[in-house]
């Protein structure tokens, strides 16, 4: 995935990520793709339960998926 072209926040609103990194997080073998993004660009709030991400390969082919969140420390 092109981290450059991804996007991910709550549903109509887009955060860029501010860094990304390559690390085989689950010890499968295979680089995992790390994305940091500020909190607040992704306008995700206490008890949103969706979230989603979009973004392309290097080929161009979009992707695009959305899952379930659970938000925590909310005041």
């Amino acid at each position: 995935m092109n981290a450059a072209t991804v996007r991910f926040a709550a549903a109509g609103t887009e955060a860029t990520p501010l860094r990304f990194s390559l690390e085989d997080v689950n010890r499968d073998g295979r680089p995992d793709l790390l994305l940091q993004s500020r909190t607040r660009d992704t306008h995700i709030a206490c008890g949103n339960t969706s979230a989603s991400l979009t973004g392309q390969t290097f080929s161009g082919q979009e992707i695009e998926g959305t899952d379930a969140i659970i938000t925590v420390g909310c005041k």
